[in-house]
């Protein structure tokens, strides 16, 4: 089984050094998720739902970035 992450920098100082793969563990909020719960969001159509709504590809073999604020509300506001 593999372990998914999903990761945000916790400041603009973060964010930068994430940029060049420079940010440390103490400079990122990370949440782990296992492949049960990566495949009960995607048999729940959120993945799909994530591409869709925000042009990106987000699957079993992609990863993607939420790098905007509005693409960050829209998807805040749709699941919370």
């Amino acid at each position: 089984m593999k372990n998914r992450y999903i990761v945000t920098p916790k400041d603009k100082r973060a964010e930068e050094l994430l940029d060049f793969n420079e940010a440390g563990d103490h400079d990122l909020i990370q949440l782990v998720l296992s492949e049960s719960q990566f495949y009960q969001l995607d048999a729940c159509g959120v993945l799909s739902d994530l591409n869709n709504m925000l042009g990106c590809l987000i699957d079993d073999f992609e990863g993607d970035a939420i790098t905007s604020k509005q693409q960050l509300e829209k998807v805040l506001l749709r699941y919370f």
